[in-house]
């Protein structure tokens, strides 16, 4: 009886009535032919028995298929992670606008599996609204307020252009040079007589703080 409850899923009253069934047969088994009416009344109950642990197998059988694999549980929870992460790059990267990321774009419209809705088609380019899942592993992403590479070698370079001419020409020369420190020291020279007094005037991307990084004289 406890497997027909453990194994087969039947309730403990219709496996007990099962049991007390089993039990009824077997102690008429060699006695004198059972009357038509009870041996039919017994082969009702066993169909009727039969039948519900037929229905009890099917029932445990679905509910193994149904049941969740421990694979697509943690499937499901890496991909609420990537989630989570896309979404704040979503919101916060400098390329989003309006849902689209203008970061990448397509010369021809784009059918790519990690986007959203329809592309948007702007002056000849492609840009696609990405999923989240997309957005968590783009390896162009960029905080709103920070500036590219090449922007902060720009914004360096425009500087250099509104020092003085004579220190402007020689910083930038020494900028674009290959030379180790010491040697930029050396060919260092100001037109206010200081030798050797390097110093760029560097700004954190983030803080907007200034700091004088200088190559010195030993």
């Amino acid at each position: 009886m406890t497997e027909l409850v453990t194994k087969v899923g039947l309730s403990f009253q219709k496996a007990e009535y099962l049991a007390k069934k089993r039990l009824e047969l077997k102690s008429l088994e060699g006695k004198a032919p059972l009357h038509s009416v009870v041996k039919e009344e017994v082969d009702t109950d066993l169909q009727k028995l039969q039948h519900d642990v037929a229905m009890a197998e099917l029932r445990r059988k679905k509910a193994e298929l149904e049941r969740p694999l421990d694979v697509d549980q943690k499937f499901d929870a890496l991909h609420a992670t990537l989630d989570g992460i896309g979404g704040y790059k979503h919101e916060n990267c400098r390329h989003s606008t309006g849902g689209y990321c203008l970061g990448w774009y397509w010369s021809q419209k784009p059918d790519v599996p990690y986007q959203k809705g329809e592309p948007l088609s702007k002056e000849d380019r492609w840009y696609i609204n990405p999923t989240l899942t997309r957005c968590s592993i783009c390896p162009i992403y960029l905080n709103k307020g920070e500036q590219t590479l090449q922007e902060a070698k720009d914004a360096l370079h425009q500087e250099i252009l509104e020092l003085p001419s004579n220190v402007a020409s020689e910083l930038g020369s020494l900028l674009d040079s290959k030379l180790d420190r010491s040697e930029i020291c050396d060919r260092f020279h100001c037109s206010c007589g200081a030798e050797r007094q390097v110093a760029i005037r560097v700004i954190c991307r983030k803080c907007g703080r200034e700091y004088l990084l200088g190559l010195l004289p030993d």
